[in-house]
């Protein structure tokens, strides 16, 4: 079990990460249920998770729900939040390639195929 490593792949992705993570970092799926039961994490979203004392901002939802569903793009005011622009809407808004059928039901999911220009990568602050 590394949780060093699995500490060092939160801190890059908002103080989440996913169970596989957790698992290729060596913890058993027992070993996750019970951590979660203890109260030491939470389930954010789907199989996506963060330690207790993470406070559960939109923009860290935002992120939860990117691991979650993978090849997807934040939009709308998800979209707003990482550019720092002031957003009301607290909702997370996914654009996911048509034809897929992601099991999500934390984010309104918006089912597009997007060309390489129209997607901008921002590593946002946290």
């Amino acid at each position: 079990m590394d949780l060093s490593e699995l500490n060092r792949i939160a801190g890059g992705q908002f103080g989440l990460f996913t169970r596989r993570q957790a698992r290729t970092c060596g913890l058993s799926a027992y070993q996750i249920r019970r951590l979660i039961e203890s109260g030491r994490w939470q389930r954010v979203a789907a199989s996506v998770l963060a330690p207790a004392g993470l406070a559960l901002t939109a923009a860290v939802r935002d992120r939860a729900a990117l691991l979650a569903v993978p090849g997807s793009v934040l939009a709308g005011p998800a979209a707003a939040r990482v550019w720092d622009l002031p957003v009301r809407d607290a909702r997370t808004f996914l654009v996911v390639p048509p034809g897929t059928h992601p099991k999500f039901d934390q984010a309104r999911l918006l089912y597009d195929r997007l060309d390489r220009y129209e997607v901008w990568i921002r590593m946002a602050r946290r």
